[in-house]
């Protein structure tokens, strides 16, 4: 009989370890929401579009930096200077790993043209292409911190469990990688990297919250 009720605590231990952590979950603990970065109130005409099922990844080609006026300088420049609804991006995530929420979910996003029907968009701050990263046009190229790619991948993980995402190459890309896209964004600093956050966000999705 002990042996039986040990086994059964063992199998519920691991079922437990075994879930995804819950979108709401992760928001309350790792994002920093739109109030507290100041956001502006978003324009009342974006579209509905609560279903998801790729994930684009983007850079800002801007100076890597991690503070909150960073984000609300993109959220006027897209909807100041580009008349945008509002940011552009439904997450932004610093080099110190902050997470930054942008334009709620339910809206559909304005990151990829001609693919933004059905897509997350997920901004790293700063300029990370080799090539194009150098003055006049941009900041230096910046260099690529463990502690926003763990972040983004926790990121990604979260919410392909949410929306039942597969993880693969093709739900999962660079904005350059889409179809039409002419543009270096994320950079190659980011592309090479594109892999292990694919793996973390494989681990999140596995319950293995520990490493969170």
């Amino acid at each position: 009989m002990k042996r039986q009720i040990l086994c059964a605590l063992v199998f519920l231990c691991f079922s437990a370890n075994s879930i995804a952590e819950s979108l709401e979950s992760f928001r309350e603990r790792k994002i920093t929401p739109r109030a507290a970065w100041g956001a502006k109130a978003a324009k009342p005409d974006m579209t509905l579009n609560p279903e998801k099922r790729i994930i684009a990844i983007h850079h800002t080609a801007g100076v890597a930096n991690s503070d909150r006026a960073t984000v609300k300088n993109i959220q006027s420049y897209h909807m100041d200077t580009r008349g945008w609804s509002d940011i552009g991006y439904h997450f932004l995530v610093a080099p110190n790993g902050t997470i930054y929420e942008g334009r709620e979910l339910q809206y559909q996003g304005a990151h990829v043209y001609g693919h933004n029907a059905g897509s997350i968009g997920l901004n790293f701050l700063g300029c990370f292409d080799s090539v194009e990263c150098h003055a006049p046009q941009y900041p230096a190229v910046a260099s690529v911190t463990d502690a926003m790619i763990r972040s983004m991948g926790q990121l990604v993980g979260v919410l392909c469990a949410h929306y039942g995402i597969d993880m693969n190459e093709q739900n999962i890309k660079g904005h350059r990688q889409f179809a039409g896209a002419q543009t270096a964004c994320p950079g190659d600093r980011i592309l090479e990297r594109l892999p292990e956050i694919r793996s973390i966000a494989q681990d999140v999705v596995k319950g293995k919250h520990e490493e969170l």
